[in-house]
């Protein structure tokens, strides 16, 4: 709670600093230097990307002086003018001051060491001809923007149009924590050995940048894959229109805690295989302790996702609203995810609709009772989904602190096994609802595992199996089911 009055209390300082403070006495752009493309109005500048018609959430006030950094510049003799550029950035950022925007031109600049990143202060390029590397013995993080020294979180700063080359030694391109309103845009990150960025704190924003190779693998025998996009700690984080195409790592991860009100939309994630560095155990996302208000949308998958949330007492987390995850689709990539779940869910008050699942030879959902540290996997609706060409549509295990109030409703399930309930563990599964589901070629549509006293108000309900062996099979004995039309098997085409 108190991080979280902390974070309200920075951002409403930000807001008032930034869209209220005055342009300074500092060197204003005029016509000749001012070479950004930005369109800046007077009051304050809206970021966007003309060349992909794109258009970004977060605003920003306008920059009042610029420092250019060209590859034949001079950090001796140069004053980061257009006549007398820069040339290093760890120059251009060591003299920049408050509200002041780095130019870049074409051509590579080296990172030599980590270079700090003050608030206020941005970074431009112009696009794929400039390139950021790593010097030849440096391979750490090449940009840090936190709080440093008495600047208390206020970021209002932008990067955007160029390219990041980790050359493989790299670990990190940005690392952005306890920030607030941080735009990255239109990026390349490429050959990082940990993430492309890596944020913490109020409104930050990655839209239309590409992540090739930005991953990487960690932990006891590199077990342990770091994503493209990492997060921690976040509220109002927006990612959306990113292409991630990775060959051992993952896309987009956080596994710390406190994520609200993120919204993550029309990206697409290609996790690869190669023959020397297995990828199964890759996932799309894998996004753990989720908070309320959190969507996740429209994004183009081909591995699995994770939803896992730790929690000890009911207060600590809302009821409802704390994931919407619909309009996705997540196609499995053949022998890459083969062992892998298509969603591995285990919190509370999550919703999942209209998404299309398809190719996962093991199940669709895996719905374990471990997300809580104390409590069960909880409120939980699963609706109007597409499901085809899989293992289990869904196993519902009572494993950890069991599951409660979960809805699997309306869902069109072609080509899968089917749903298995109460496979492994001992908790209890409370008031579960499986209706008006319609199966396709199943080979049993529901099958009832476990022990009787585990099912409490258990209801299996108006579901139709088309050319299917087995509507319901119970194997739970001495558990008495009272259904009227439960699973009804039927022939021909839904």
């Amino acid at each position: 709670m108190f991080r979280r009055l902390l974070f309200c209390v920075f951002f409403l300082a930000g807001l008032c600093g930034c869209f209220g403070y005055k342009v300074s006495s500092l060197t204003t752009p005029n016509a000749t230097d001012n070479q950004t493309g930005l369109n800046i109005p007077a009051s304050e500048q809206v970021v966007s990307l003309a060349a992909n018609k794109s258009q970004t959430v977060l605003k920003f006030a306008k920059p009042t002086k610029i420092i250019n950094v060209t590859t034949s510049g001079n950090d001796k003799t140069g004053n980061g003018s257009v006549a007398k550029p820069l040339r290093s950035l760890d120059k251009a950022f060591k003299v920049a001051k408050r509200n002041t925007l780095i130019k870049m031109g074409a051509g590579t600049f080296e990172v030599n060491r980590m270079i700090k990143v003050p608030s206020r202060v941005s970074l431009e390029g112009v696009g794929e001809k400039t390139v950021i590397v790593p010097g030849k013995n440096y391979r750490g993080v090449l940009f840090e923007a936190k709080d440093f020294k008495n600047e208390k979180g206020d970021g209002y700063q932008f990067f955007r149009n160029f390219h990041i080359d980790g050359k493989d030694k790299a670990k990190l391109g940005f690392r952005a924590w306890g920030r607030e309103h941080s735009l990255f845009e239109n990026i390349t990150f490429k050959n990082l050995n940990n993430a492309g960025v890596y944020i913490s704190g109020l409104n930050h924003e990655v839209s239309n940048c590409k992540f090739i190779n930005a991953s990487g693998r960690e932990g006891k025998n590199n077990k342990n894959f770091s994503g493209a996009i990492r997060f921690m700690n976040t509220d109002g984080l927006v990612i959306h229109g990113n292409y991630i195409e990775e060959n051992s790592g993952g896309g987009i991860k956080s596994v710390s805690r406190d994520i609200w009100n993120s919204e993550i939309y029309n990206n697409k994630i290609n996790i690869k295989g190669t023959k020397n560095q297995p990828v199964n155990k890759s996932a799309s996302m894998e996004i753990w302790d989720l908070q309320s208000g959190n969507r996740i949308y429209n994004n183009d998958l081909n591995a699995w996702v994770s939803f896992i949330s730790q929690w000890k007492t009911d207060k600590e987390i809302a009821e409802t609203g704390n994931l919407i995850f619909y309009k996705n689709k997540l196609h499995a990539n053949p022998g890459v995810t083969d062992n892998m779940s298509g969603v591995e869910l285990g919190m509370k008050g999550a919703e999942l609709y209209d998404n299309n699942f398809s190719g996962f030879k093991h199940r669709i959902f895996w719905i374990e009772g471990w997300g809580g540290k104390k409590k069960p996997t909880k409120n939980i609706n699963i609706h109007d989904n597409k499901l085809n060409n899989c293992g289990n549509a869904m196993n519902l295990g009572p494993n950890g602190n069991g599951i409660q109030n979960l809805k699997f409703d309306n869902n069109f399930i072609d080509r899968c096994n089917g749903i298995a309930m109460g496979m492994g563990g001992n908790k209890k599964l409370i008031n579960v609802s499986i209706t008006n589901n319609t199966f396709v070629k199943a080979t049993k549509a529901i099958t009832l595992n476990g022990k009787s006293q585990q099912y409490v108000n258990l209801n299996i309900a108006g579901n139709q199996a088309y050319n299917s062996k087995i509507g319901l099979d119970n194997k739970v004995n001495g558990l008495k089911i009272n259904i009227i039309n439960g699973v009804t098997l039927k022939q021909g085409s839904p």
